[in-house]
């Protein structure tokens, strides 16, 4: 376990990496208050990692993920009991288990940078160890404190170790003492557990996401009121969330499906309850993840603890085909243990490249960001990499702490623009508090900066429907916003030659000239340049488009397709279109691409495809009075004598 430990620390980021690991290791690093649920577990464990006399501190955050998830692994393995003598099968089994988890791309990419998920994983694997190893009434008082640390950690850490101690209950029916003995145990856990948000935020952390000192604000926090809103079309389990999860399994594990057959077939007899308990975790993870938390799926959030009880059973089953070889071929618990390494070295050769090269392009871009700002410069960031990565360099290395670097989701939640305007020392920016969502409210904090310097803005994917899908909001002050990026004379130079424009643009971002190389990079470099696209959609649309078709042919993901597609309407509505709805065709329950869609089969007249379009889109909008306001706007581009019919059709 030692050395897959220690190969797991050379493969972690050695700072910054995707995602939401920079605003995780900077509240790790200072006690703050991270996105909802607010995560008070990884923080503190973060913390005390951080400390330590070693290596750079991001690093020493990540190897919590490390540490985590190779002991949860191992954990799950000795809850098997596996009647292993020899020192060799032992080792041979361990690392075995251990190393797995690596070959699931879903996972080592947790694993590699700073995560929330590891630990939870580690909270299943210890209360399958607890079920199947502990008498029953301690049984109940280790299943249930489990449950109230795991309040600290992550919503999943609480269902699925209170899910076995239900069963566990069910069988001690008769001890009304060790029942309500260890509700009240799981209680004050989880009481003790949340009261670091509220502990925290008194400090005034830099980072600190939403008012968690109120009992209103504090609840929204821990039930992510704001997530569950913003999500709120996705959640309920129909078919997409199901089927999503089966891309998931399929994508990441397909190989691990016989092997874990096996193992639950072998196991079922000598070793039922952890066979049984496993089982349970699984199918309860995948339940969750398909029904409650179908959006994690597209990013690979969900459906995680699913895929390292897939890894535990595969184990098994391959230890059952060890012992069933063993007698006569005394290596075969090494030809395993080789079989897993090369399992391992397959799944991980397609992340990024090992150890240290890709894993920090966010910090680097960040680092670009907050290099170039004017001195007391607002900074507006996108939410995740940018916004992270910008977090993580202000309060883990104090990068320009001069610069007030926001992601800009903050200004959405009055509570979140109060709590901002108090820790940025701005209260100007109090006057958005109140405003709809729109370009009023945005206007409302802008004005200020503005009349003392240019405010520096990075177009993000998270605000795609505020100003992107509808070729940026109209009565901003874009002449006087700071954009970020190549200026007009070098992106023009790049994109001239758009088979290698991606290549160029890579390098015009400070990403490096062989960023694109790899298949996470090409990714993320196609969000940049889709991104740039929408912001030279005003100023030069020659250019916007030339970005664009670098974004798609770099990487076809949905949003690169659909920022190309959004440009393409009024010259080309039948090729935007064609690119909705192969942006469709790769994410299935993508709005944005439903809106484009509606649009261009507008523009060519196809009233029956855009109501069907435009109906799917409508469903993704919760409040009916903007529902009804987008309805009205969408009809207005239909020609004036289709345009009484299609209102007709989509019930206007």
């Amino acid at each position: 376990m030692a050395a897959v430990g220690a190969t797991g620390a050379w493969l972690v980021a050695p700072s910054v990496a995707w995602f939401d690991s920079g605003e995780l290791a900077a509240a790790a690093v200072q006690l703050g208050v991270p996105h909802p649920t607010g995560f008070p577990g990884y923080c503190l464990a973060g913390h005390a990692l951080a400390r330590l006399p070693m290596a750079s501190s991001a690093l020493r955050v990540h190897l919590l993920g490390v540490v985590c998830a190779t002991a949860a692994m191992a954990l799950w393995l000795q809850a098997a009991q596996l009647p292993l003598r020899a020192a060799g099968s032992r080792f041979a089994a361990t690392l075995t288990i251990c190393v797995l988890p690596w070959g699931v791309p879903a996972l080592a990419m947790h694993v590699r940078s700073a995560e929330v998920y590891p630990p939870v994983w580690l909270t299943a694997a210890a209360a399958v160890w607890a079920h199947t190893c502990l008498a029953a009434p301690q049984r109940l008082w280790v299943l249930a404190a489990l449950a109230g640390v795991g309040a600290g950690l992550h919503v999943e850490a609480v269902l699925l170790p209170a899910l076995l101690w239900l069963v566990a209950a069910a069988a001690c029916y008769r001890l009304p003492r060790p029942l309500l003995g260890s509700l009240a145990l799981a209680l004050l856990v989880a009481l003790a557990a949340v009261a670091y948000l509220p502990l925290a935020a008194q400090r005034q952390p830099l980072l600190q996401w939403g008012d968690t000192t109120s009992l209103g604000g504090l609840w929204d926090h821990l039930t992510a009121a704001s997530i569950r809103q913003a999500f709120g079309d996705r959640i309920g389990g129909d078919r997409s969330g199901a089927a999503a999860l089966g891309h998931l399994v399929w994508h990441n594990g397909k190989w691990l499906l016989a092997p874990a057959a096996l193992g639950l077939a072998a196991a079922w007899h000598p070793q039922r309850r952890w066979a049984a308990a496993t089982l349970v975790v699984v199918l309860a993870d995948a339940v969750y993840s398909a029904v409650l938390n179908p959006m994690g799926l597209r990013d690979n959030q969900a459906g995680l603890v699913a895929l390292c009880g897939l890894c535990a059973l595969a184990g098994r089953g391959l230890l059952a085909l060890s012992a069933a070889f063993g007698p006569r071929h005394p290596v075969m618990p090494a030809v395993v243990a080789v079989m897993a390494i090369a399992f391992a070295v397959a799944g991980l050769s397609t992340q990024p490249a090992c150890g240290q090269t890709d894993l920090a392009v966010g910090g680097r871009w960040a680092d670009r960001l907050l290099q170039r700002a004017a001195p007391a410069q607002v900074l507006v960031t996108a939410s995740d990499h940018g916004g992270s990565a910008c977090a993580w360099l202000q309060t883990g290395e104090n990068v320009r702490p001069d610069v007030a670097c926001v992601p800009g989701v903050f200004f959405r939640q009055d509570r979140q623009l109060l709590q901002l305007a108090r820790s940025r020392q701005r209260p100007q920016w109090l006057a958005a508090a109140g405003q709809p969502q729109s370009a009023r409210r945005l206007q409302q904090w802008l004005q200020p900066e503005l009349r003392t310097a240019a405010v520096g803005w990075q177009p993000g994917l998270a605000a795609e429907d505020a100003w992107i899908a509808g070729a940026m909001v109209p009565g901003l002050p874009w002449a006087q916003l700071a954009l970020p990026g190549p200026t007009a004379e070098r992106a023009r130079e790049a994109a001239a030659n758009l088979p290698s424009a991606a290549t160029k643009l890579c390098a015009l971002l400070d990403a490096g000239a062989d960023c694109a190389q790899t298949p996470t990079l090409s990714a993320a470099l196609s969000a940049e340049l889709a991104v740039y696209a929408a912001s030279w959609a005003r100023r030069d649309p020659l250019m916007a488009l030339a970005l664009a078709r670098a974004a798609v042919g770099r990487h076809a993901s949905a949003k690169a397709l659909h920022n190309l597609a959004i440009l393409l309407v009024p010259v080309d509505p039948a090729g935007a279109l064609q690119l909705a709805l192969r942006a469709l065709a790769t994410e299935p329950d993508y709005v944005r691409a439903h809106r484009v869609a509606a649009r261009a089969c507008l523009a060519t007249g196809d009233l029956v495809a855009a109501a069907d379009h435009a109906r799917q889109a409508a469903q993704a909008i919760a409040d009916p009075a903007e529902r009804a306001l987008w309805l009205q706007t969408l009809a207005a581009e239909a020609q004036p004598a289709l345009r009484s019919a299609f209102a007709a059709m989509i019930g206007l």
